[in-house]
């Protein structure tokens, strides 16, 4: 796969274009499906496992896989840290200030030497951790304290 704007995903499997184009496109289709999903669960593995910084992460992974990945690894943190609030009452502070420390190192990465394709993908990354810092914000403003509270 190839995306307007140069990034390039290789399918696990080659697509032979056999018989009518209209059963060679949904093929192509169908593997294009099957390599996005296989992409995103080794994204999210290598995100979880915690062997790589999330900078190092985001600099190898497609830009889908990264704001895909990104955005349920933040939903999982969250509502652990809404859960630990029983154990930890600053565990959801101490989430958002891991936030910061993120946005900022996504902050420093993208003013570096990168190619247009990784610029824009953290541009749109660190558009949506900043929408991810307000909601854990609010949150916090509105003391919720259960994954069940409404505001959450």
């Amino acid at each position: 796969m190839l995306s307007r704007e140069g990034e390039r995903i290789d399918f696990k499997k080659s697509v032979k274009h056999l018989g009518k184009v209209e059963e060679w496109l949904n093929k192509i289709q169908d593997e294009m499906r099957s390599t996005l999903q296989r992409k995103l669960k080794e994204g999210n593995i290598a995100f979880a496992d915690g062997k790589q910084t999330k900078k190092d992460w985001v600099m190898e992974q497609p830009a889908q896989v990264v704001v895909t990945v990104d955005m349920i690894q933040w939903c999982s943190s969250t509502e652990d840290a809404i859960n630990e609030m029983n154990i930890e009452p600053d565990s959801l502070n101490l989430w958002f200030a891991s936030n910061e420390e993120q946005l900022n190192m996504l902050t420093i990465l993208v003013r570096g030497n990168l190619t247009d394709l990784k610029r824009q993908i953290l541009a749109a990354l660190i558009t949506q951790d900043v929408h991810s810092r307000a909601i854990i914000s609010e949150l916090r403003r509105d003391n919720v304290q259960s994954v069940f509270d409404f505001n959450w």
